[in-house]
């Protein structure tokens, strides 16, 4: 996002909108860019510590 659109409330707008159309048993995930990491904290959210990437061109592995 653009600096000069920061602060503004336009992300906590966006969630709250989001959260507005979820279903009762909905849960949003969000996945951060770095810069981004002490923002999601500071508006209610909780880290997870669970969540796995696969980026595309990686290999696949076999589960053993």
């Amino acid at each position: 996002m653009r600096a000069s659109y920061q602060r503004r409330g336009i992300g906590v707008e966006l969630i709250r909108q989001t959260r507005a159309r979820m279903g009762p048993s909905s849960m949003l995930v969000l996945v951060a860019a770095p810069k981004a990491m002490d923002y999601y904290p500071n508006i209610g959210f909780s880290q997870h510590g669970s969540a796995w990437t696969l980026h595309a061109g990686e290999p696949l592995g076999n589960p053993t």
